[in-house]
């Protein structure tokens, strides 16, 4: 049976050390790589929305002066050829 001594003991503490200090630092790399995505997502969010705001706008304009009509005809014809 095998006995540690101090300086076993002492070795396995440094080099379980050094592994969970390895594994923090690679948890706190994926961390910032999933704070990154979020931050690219919020943004393609946030212009998506301004975008669909900006299109509503247009539309609530040209439905109050009827020329959405001719919009929806020209995109029609557009879209056959």
């Amino acid at each position: 049976m095998h006995h540690l001594t101090f300086l076993d003991y002492d070795a396995a503490l440094e080099s379980g050390g050094r592994t969970a200090e390895g594994k923090l630092q690679e948890k706190q790399r994926e961390m910032e790589q999933l704070r990154e995505l979020d931050s690219i997502s919020r943004d393609a969010i946030r212009e998506l929305s301004e975008r669909l705001m900006q299109l509503e706008a247009r539309f609530d304009k040209k439905s109050k002066t009827g020329s959405h009509r001719f919009v929806f005809v020209v995109q029609k014809k557009r879209r056959a050829e």
